[in-house]
């Protein structure tokens, strides 16, 4: 079989004259009568009985110079993605990797119309096509959104090539074959809104609804001290007085909000409260409590400290700016409802979230984004199915950027493996152990599949 294909001139491009464990480099003549090829194309290099499949990543002619009159000879090198070997029916068929590689002097082709679908097949599984092959137009280029979603995946390119409708159209046609996925998208730029005509509720900074409560510790500290590292005693001194307010709260309720039903777990008298125990506290308590403190002789704190830590809550809590976490004239253990219009369960046939933050504080961008990602990947570990949520990150270099001084830290904890665009939180083996205390737990385990 290999030498019938080493004897059909028409598909031969030329032969293997280097080799690695990576790349392989063929030296072939250019005849721009014939059929076009360059960078990206994919080509066959003969094997036995299989044929290697090459990503053609360079080509350069072998002297640096181009002739009008004469042949020209090309060095062409190729990336080795895998091997495509015929099965007893003598169909295609495509597998990763290399299990041996060719000697020198192996005839390199043009890849068959039927290996390069075979590349693209998903044998069994259904695929939802969103477009053509660039290098064969009569072959439909399709995307498996089951294997899409489970995984974190990027979609890059430069300013102007189409990101945004690339990413839209692949939203599209998810929610569409996923009834149970859930989008939420974090649009720096107020872009997103006009991809999604009726399948999309938008949040922007005035209808945002975050209370200040359902922030972690670090989330919140970031808010507070806006992105400033905060030294010891003042970091401290938060720490603590969210802890007693949050414990004050919890004793004037006489504990009934220990068995909300979207606690993790009742809390009973002993448990100790942190500044991270996801229950609902007042700011008034918190200014109540740096206070008593201000009036003790002992001082654990520098009262200089303490003051700055009270007018900056007091100016926060007065802030209009801020109103979407501090705005509520009453406290209220609500995160029920804030999850379900954030997250969509039900969906009333709105499965997208568009989370504009155009509007938003620049010091608070990303305690937000920390805050949403990490509901995203608990409702996704904790609803074991019953809802699978996708987190986009456009421009996710903000949130990730190479140098990692330069970020929040939370943030990029919970943003990573979403370069750029694109990201699933549903969590990956090995990764239960470091989930935190969550306030979701049961809202999860009762909730059922909705349908849009």
């Amino acid at each position: 079989m290999s030498d019938r294909r080493e004897v059909e001139p028409p598909r031969v491009i030329g032969r293997l004259v280097a080799l690695n464990g990576t790349q392989g480099v063929i030296s072939c003549p250019l005849d721009t009568s014939e059929e076009d090829w360059s960078v990206g194309h994919l080509i066959t290099i003969v094997h036995k009985t299989a044929r290697l499949v090459g990503a053609v990543c360079d080509v350069e002619t072998h002297d640096g110079r181009w002739s009008g009159t004469e042949v020209n000879t090309a060095r062409v090198t190729v990336e080795l993605n895998g091997e495509i070997v015929d099965d007893s029916s003598g169909a295609p068929y495509f597998h990763r990797g290399v299990s041996s590689f060719p000697s020198l002097g192996a005839a390199a082709h043009r890849i068959r119309a039927d290996d390069l679908r075979a590349i693209y097949a998903f044998r069994g599984r259904e695929g939802v096509e969103i477009g053509r092959l660039s290098q064969n137009q009569a072959i439909p280029a399709e995307i498996d959104v089951g294997e899409l979603i489970r995984r974190h995946f990027a979609v890059l390119g430069s300013t102007g090539v189409g990101k945004t409708t690339s990413v839209s159209l692949l939203l599209r046609k998810s929610v569409a074959m996923r009834p149970k996925l859930r989008v939420i998208i974090f649009d720096p730029h107020n872009e997103y809104a006009a991809h999604f005509p009726g399948l999309a509720q938008i949040i922007d900074s005035d209808s945002l609804e975050l209370p200040f409560w359902m922030f972690r510790f670090d989330e919140l500290a970031d808010v507070i001290f806006s992105g400033r590292q905060p030294h010891a005693d003042e970091r401290d001194a938060l720490y603590e007085v969210i802890r007693a307010a949050k414990a004050k709260y919890l004793v004037e309720l006489g504990s009934p909000a220990a068995t909300n039903a979207v606690r993790r777990q009742p809390m009973s008298e002993g448990v100790s409260v942190t500044a991270d125990t996801p229950t609902p506290f007042r700011i008034i308590d918190v200014v109540a409590v740096i206070e008593d403190w201000l009036g003790m002789l002992d001082q654990r704190f520098a009262r200089s400290d303490l003051r700055a830590l009270r007018y900056r809550l007091e100016g926060l809590n007065r802030d209009p700016r801020f109103r979407f976490m501090f705005g509520r004239l009453v406290v209220e253990d609500d995160i029920a409802k804030v999850i379900s219009r954030l997250f969509r369960i039900p969906t009333r046939g709105l499965p997208i979230t568009i989370v504009q933050l155009a509007g938003l504080p620049n010091e608070v961008i990303n305690s937000v984004v920390s805050v949403l990602a990490r509901l995203a990947f608990e409702i996704a570990f904790w609803c074991s199915g019953s809802y699978e949520i996708n987190v986009l990150c456009e421009e996710a270099h903000r949130y990730i950027p190479a140098d990692s001084r330069q970020t929040f830290g939370p943030a990029s904890r919970r943003s990573a493996g979403s370069p750029r665009k694109g990201g699933s939180t549903e969590p990956r083996s090995g990764s239960c152990r470091n989930v935190p205390r969550s306030s979701i737990r049961p809202f999860c385990r009762n909730a059922r599949p909705c349908s849009p």
